[in-house]
């Protein structure tokens, strides 16, 4: 069986998901090395798979230009990357370590690069290599269509102007336009050393056509690949309904029983899960990511929840937040912690206040659980959290609105009908009966005729 080279960034979501692709891939019979620019090796030997420690990657390649003072300082920059361009641009070149990248591809020796669409100098050193290269995503389609709104926007097709879909097409003329021009204005600003820029001369080297790189500013930067065969973590049932890319498979939703066996409950939460059950209780999990500021609001808005509604009972996962002293007095009814093991609450949960990752989704998904999602505004979790609403597997709060009152308000509101948990289990049964395999679509995309596997 051939040998497949799993790399990924090693964010936590992705790093979970692409082990159970990866055990389910050596479960299949495959030989399957895992590859980190982040140091994830204990993680993944405890999923008893091969590592390899990647070079970091370097996302700013733009060379530091000398300091320079007085009124003409913003000219005399300009005329310094202009007379130093080749200098900078090697500078540039170097700083991306691609022969350090095309010597661990020649290390590990693998048949096939399973790789992170955002680890773009994997992907085209794979292609330069001529090793069979297909991307990993966490992500719901990224490309144009005339029925599907880009990901990072709020819009449901359908409702209001926006939904419609001359609204849809008008949004995508924008992003593509504003993509370009800022994408040029970096280039000309860097002198053309930017990391975008610096990709685009590789993948000529790679052979790879200018038009198969579609620019991005939002996510995976600086570009997605036009016909680069993908597989994804997503849910395909959870996704609006459009056409979908041909070259697009929809492994999700993957196991959770190799993590959930790994997660070990802390005496403290156990105490906390098993005190006062009884007819009437609820145990809600709110879980805010990597969310930052407007996490700590979230966090603030389920507390005063909790307050609001004593016989419900609150574990909130708040990260480096757990020490925010905006939090007060916690009542009785609250357990926060920096890290929860999520998996074990979610099997215990009635209803999860989450931020609209698309980790988290999956996971409540497979759980069966229904969702209040107050979207974090960042990458994807609009899209996320407007795909939740239109598939009723549970309710979106708009952020500037949620407070612990309208929060009490949307959880009763589930509570009251078993129509949301019904659809969350209805629609995770169905997704896990048409799902693709990792296996089937691995070897559906190797017998295709994609010139990225047949190099």
């Amino acid at each position: 069986m051939p040998k497949i080279f799993v790399i990924t960034t090693g964010l936590t979501g992705m790093l979970y998901a692409s082990l159970e692709i990866a055990c389910e891939l050596e479960d299949a019979g495959f030989e399957v090395v895992y590859g980190c620019p982040q140091d994830v090796a204990e993680t993944v030997e405890r999923y008893g798979i091969g590592y390899r420690q990647l070079a970091p990657v370097t996302f700013d390649t733009e060379p530091v230009i000398p300091e320079f003072h007085g009124l003409l300082r913003s000219l005399r920059r300009i005329v310094h990357r202009a007379v130093h361009s080749g200098q900078r641009r090697r500078e540039a070149f170097r700083s991306m370590k691609i022969g350090t990248v095309l010597r661990a591809l020649e290390s590990v020796g693998p048949d096939v690069v399973l790789a992170d669409i955002e680890l773009h100098e994997y992907i085209i050193s794979a292609r330069i290599k001529g090793i069979p290269v297909i991307g990993l995503s966490p992500w719901f389609s990224l490309w144009r269509s005339s029925r599907l709104p880009p990901l990072w926007k709020p819009t449901i097709p359908g409702e209001n102007r926006w939904g419609s879909r001359p609204g849809i097409e008008l949004d995508w003329f924008r992003t593509t336009a504003s993509h370009g021009a800022r994408n040029l204005a970096n280039g000309l600003l860097s002198g053309f050393t930017d990391r975008a820029s610096m990709l685009r001369s590789l993948s000529r080297t790679a052979k790879i056509p200018r038009r198969e790189l579609i620019g991005s500013l939002k996510f995976p930067r600086p570009f997605i690949y036009r016909t680069l065969p993908v597989i994804t973590t997503a849910v395909e049932k959870l996704e609006f309904p459009h056409d979908r890319r041909a070259d697009l498979y929809y492994a999700g939703p993957l196991g959770t029983h190799r993590r959930a066996a790994l997660e070990m409950v802390p005496k403290e939460l156990e105490e906390f899960l098993i005190a006062g059950d009884g007819p009437g209780k609820k145990l809600i999990y709110c879980t805010v990511g990597s969310m930052e500021n407007a996490g700590s609001t979230i966090v603030e808005h389920a507390i005063d929840a909790a307050r609001l509604r004593p016989n419900w009972k609150f574990v909130v996962s708040a990260g480096d937040l757990v020490l925010n002293p905006d939090f007060g007095t916690l009542p009785k009814n609250v357990f926060v912690s920096k890290t929860i093991p999520q998996l074990k609450v979610l099997e215990r949960a009635d209803c999860a206040i989450i931020h609209g990752g698309i980790h988290t989704i999956n996971e409540c998904l497979s759980a069966g659980v229904q969702m209040l999602v107050i979207s974090g505004g960042r990458f994807d979790q609009e899209g996320c959290a407007a795909r939740v609403a239109y598939h009723r597997v549970g309710l979106r709060r708009d952020p500037l609105s949620a407070d612990g009152t309208s929060i009490v308000s949307d959880l009763e509101k589930m509570f009251a009908t078993e129509e949301y948990v019904e659809r969350v289990r209805d629609v995770r049964d169905s997704s896990i009966a048409h799902r693709w395999p990792v296996a089937s679509a691995l070897g559906e995309i190797l017998d295709s005729e994609s010139e990225w596997v047949s190099a």
